[in-house]
């Protein structure tokens, strides 16, 4: 039930993740390589399983805490409770499946009247309350559902890192009363009841409403529970020589073989997460004008010079790019989490084929690397050229950082409400001083994403980047007025009203306070030569389904081997297979006349005629002596079948050919298919193509 960071692990790093949440087994996998790891422990999902099946945690759950908590208190140096050397910690949700923002953490638990003193002695008296700031904070918000929205409204237009020490210190006990307010209870003074709360708290999160929402629209089944990791805590707040950062191997953005990422001196990591507070660039090739004093590679050398090959060394572990959440105590770094780092589908493909040049990974695992549905960044529009467009007359209101590429216009909206006030197939840019979890199903649905505060690594650039839609995050010059229901351009004035149209360039960190043509997206040779090797490793053929000739040539011109033409009429079919060229076209009838209407604009050598099964006689007897493929959409005899499931595919002839509709919950069917069977067509969007193609060779 409670796994020490130096504990054996499963060999199978999938066993490995179910028994200790993905957190927790990469804090274990770090330690044993001998990096600089906080001393921690990691309750298992076993604790939150038999939470499910008893109704009550193991009556022995204190005595074994306690026993793990000795040897951390022995490893760090100090004790939890301790008014002279107190040990505080975090206590973080470790989940087996990713599910960013979702799960809860509290953190410097242990922080009562007597550890104050302490604190104070450790690191001062602004340190001291920063620290309980933190702690008042998570803690009312996980174990007693204080919503986080009331410490942002308390707070105001305050800005905390620059607030005096007695200014702090009055703003903590407005959080004191505002707590006992909200809660109808203060927060415990003894650390050992904050501990056990937090423990609850964290567990009780997994089944939240907006967690069981997120594990449903992803596929994650809720019996897989969540681990906790307890782990002393590393100040990043403590002093000059301290801070906080997010390091990623390579830049996600662009696929280069170069260190990127961003601190905060005096942060933690939510800091810099968080979108809350704008972070720094992390190595000087990052910087930006009159910054250049501000890097870490600049400001801490010797700490900087630690990550390179701490990169490297991960690297070559995990197979992959990763993503390290490090924190700086003192000078002295420590490594609080490395994960697969999250990129665009263009610098996955760079990153996919150049780790397999430098001998990293096989042809086969450079495929895996790369998830197909990412590709539909590669089809994301960008704008024209900035000079290009001064020359029109457009100029931009704003600029940001250029957290995740292409461009984006449509409609100011400022929240969920608002979006979903519009139509369906409206073009809308969601705008916001910073995003959380609460706007993940938002962000998906609108067409792009604007904040006026965070970095390339906050909430709203990482999230953006991985569901591929463009977004410009730290645009200072803008002000979000919630109240007004407006965006203000500081400089100009120019004033945005939810509604009114708006365009963000996601690939230089641009804001045009008007609608803006966009351009097709470039090519990457990085992209066509994954494409290539998926061709020659892939069994499945990949058709495009086009009602039209222009979606039947965008098809063809991503690579389709045919067109599935289920949606067009008899009159149409003649301009879809000239469209198709030397590509096979599946088309859809019904009736006799649509039949036989059919039959004499297709191809018998290489088209297929897809009919419903009550009608398979309708379509032999039109066929006459015809060698003409004809599908069926059921279980009758036909030479194929046009299914959407694995139900479906049950039973079916073996080396007959299947067709399905392909996206990201078909990879079981298209496995299933391909066993014994491998003549297999894919159908999926003209724009999807290549998605498909990637698809298809991974399988």
């Amino acid at each position: 039930m409670i796994y020490r960071f130096s504990d054996p692990l499963p060999l199978d790093r999938g066993a490995a993740a179910r028994l200790l949440g993905g957190k927790g087994a990469s804090l274990a996998h770090l330690n044993q390589l001998g990096l600089p790891v906080p001393p921690g422990f990691t309750l298992s999902t076993e604790l939150y399983h038999q939470l499910e099946a008893r109704g009550r945690l193991p009556e022995d759950l204190d005595e074994r805490l306690r026993a793990a908590l000795a040897e951390v208190e022995a490893a760090a140096g100090r004790t939890f409770g301790d008014p002279g050397r107190p040990l505080l910690l975090a206590v973080r949700s470790a989940g087996p499946s990713s599910m960013p923002g979702m799960l809860e953490t509290v953190l410097d638990v242990g922080v009562n009247a007597q550890t104050l003193e302490g604190l104070v002695a450790l690191g001062g008296r602004r340190f001291a309350l920063d620290v309980r700031r933190r702690f008042l904070e998570s803690y009312a918000s996980v174990v007693l559902g204080v919503p986080r929205a009331a410490f942002a409204a308390l707070i105001g237009p305050r800005e905390v890192p620059d607030l005096e020490d007695d200014a702090l210190a009055a703003l903590l006990a407005e959080m004191d009363e505002l707590i006992e307010h909200e809660a109808g209870e203060g927060i415990p003074q003894d650390p050992w009841q904050q501990l056990r709360a937090s423990i609850d708290g964290v567990l009780a999160s997994w089944r939240t409403p907006r967690a069981q929402k997120y594990r449903d629209a992803q596929g994650i089944p809720a019996a897989e529970g969540t681990a906790i990791v307890v782990q002393a805590m590393a100040f990043g707040n403590l002093d000059e020589r301290s801070g906080a950062g997010v390091v990623f191997s390579r830049n996600p953005s662009t696929g280069e073989r170069a260190l990127f990422g961003e601190w905060l001196r005096r942060g933690q990591g939510e800091d810099v997460v968080s979108g809350r507070r704008t972070p720094l660039p992390l190595a000087s090739a990052q910087v930006r004008r009159g910054m250049e004093d501000c890097s870490l590679e600049k400001a801490m050398p010797e700490v900087f010079a630690q990550l390179r090959p701490l990169c490297e060394r991960l690297e070559a572990h995990f197979g992959d790019v990763v993503d390290v959440e490090i924190t700086i105590e003192a000078g002295r770094l420590s490594v609080l989490q490395c994960r697969s780092a999250k990129r665009t589908a263009r610098a996955a493909a760079r990153v996919a084929v150049e780790m397999h040049a430098e001998g990293v990974s096989t042809r086969t695992q450079a495929l895996r690397q790369v998830d197909p549905a990412s590709l539909r960044q590669l089809l994301t529009p960008r704008l024209p050229d900035p000079e290009t467009l001064a020359a029109q007359g457009l100029v931009p209101v704003a600029r940001g950082l250029a957290a995740s590429p292409g461009a984006a216009a449509g409609r100011v909206v400022l929240d969920g409400h608002q979006a979903a006030r519009f139509g369906d197939g409206e073009d809308l840019v969601l705008v916001r001083a910073d995003t959380s979890a609460e706007d993940v199903e938002t962000m998906r649905s609108v067409s792009g994403v604007l904040t006026s505060a965070g970095g390339l690594t906050s909430h709203a650039a990482v999230v953006a980047r991985a569901i591929g839609k463009p977004c410009v995050t730290g645009a200072s010059g803008l002000h979000v007025d919630y109240g007004a229901r407006q965006v203000v351009a500081k400089m100009g004035g120019e004033v945005l009203r939810e509604g009114d149209m708006i365009t963000i360039d996601g690939s230089r960190g641009l804001v045009y306070a008007t609608a803006v043509a966009v351009e097709p997206a470039p090519a990457s040779e990085h992209v066509e030569r994954l494409l290539e090797w998926a061709d020659e490793a892939r069994e499945a053929l990949v058709f495009a389904e086009a009602s039209s000739a222009r979606l039947a040539t965008i098809g063809r011109r991503f690579g389709s081997d045919g067109v599935a033409a289920l949606g067009a009429s008899a009159s149409a079919l003649a301009f879809l297979v000239e469209a198709a060229g030397d590509g096979v076209v599946l088309a859809r009838a019904s009736g006799e006349a649509a039949i036989g209407a059919a039959l004499e604009t297709l191809r018998p050598d290489r088209d297929h005629l897809l009919v419903p099964e009550a009608e398979l006689e309708i379509a032999r007897r039109k066929r006459g002596d015809r060698a003409f493929p004809i599908w069926s959409e059921g279980r009758g005899v036909a030479d194929g079948y046009f299914v959407d499931s694995l139900e479906d595919l049950a039973g079916l002839p073996e080396a007959v050919w299947v067709g399905f509709r392909a996206d990201e919950q078909s990879r079981p069917l298209l496995d299933e298919a391909l066993t014994g069977r491998r003549r297999v067509v894919l159908v999926v969007h003209p724009l999807d193509v290549p998605v498909g193609r990637l698809l298809a060779g991974q399988a």
